[in-house]
């Protein structure tokens, strides 16, 4: 027969050491979850802030493309618009008799250029257009505008021009207003 070796048995107890290695792989877990949220988190924050910058930007874009004046029918439109119904490009309106000069419609629109002289003074100069010639004020004038007690304001008539003639100051002006005028009404060309 053989011989019998005896046989020998180790106990080892490594729950201990599992319950460590599972805790540990755990908490990897745990961060890798944190970085991905923070990495998410910054993310959103980058492109949250970048619509706001495209907002703002295409709000003062399309605030500078448009100048807003008042339209013959009282509607808000832009200058492209008043010019385009200066040029003759408007849509036919049938309550209208066409033949009645009463109830013709002319279409002239005036740009105006305000000087501050200081906080309740003001030169303002304004370029009157007629829709058959877009390219040269048809009238120009410059008053001077002061704000008075409850902000009330007192408009003094400094001068105007007709297409193709000379400027016409106001009588009566003092000595101080016609240089006023002089240096700082815009009249065209």
């Amino acid at each position: 027969m053989m011989d019998k070796q005896p046989i020998i048995e180790t106990a080892n107890n490594f729950d201990a050491v599992n319950e460590h290695i599972d805790n540990l792989a755990i908490r990897q877990r745990d961060l890798l979850n944190f970085q991905r949220l923070s990495k998410f988190r910054n993310l959103v924050i980058s492109v949250a802030i970048l619509l706001i910058a495209l907002s703002v930007a295409y709000f003062i874009y399309s605030y500078a493309t448009r100048l807003p004046t008042l339209s013959p029918i009282g509607e808000v439109s832009s200058i492209d618009d008043v010019l385009s119904r200066a040029k003759g490009d408007r849509r036919s309106d049938t309550s209208m008799d066409a033949d009645s000069a009463a109830n013709k419609v002319s279409v002239d629109f005036t740009v105006f250029t305000t000087i501050k002289l200081g906080d309740d003074k003001d030169i303002v100069t304004g370029w009157r257009y007629n829709p058959s010639n877009l390219e040269v004020p048809n009238r120009e004038y410059c008053y001077y505008n002061l704000t008075v007690a409850d902000n009330k304001q007192e408009v003094i008539n400094l001068a105007e021009k007709n297409q193709g003639e000379a400027i016409v100051w106001a009588a009566n002006l003092s000595s101080e207003m016609q240089r006023a005028g002089e240096e700082n009404c815009r009249f065209y060309k």
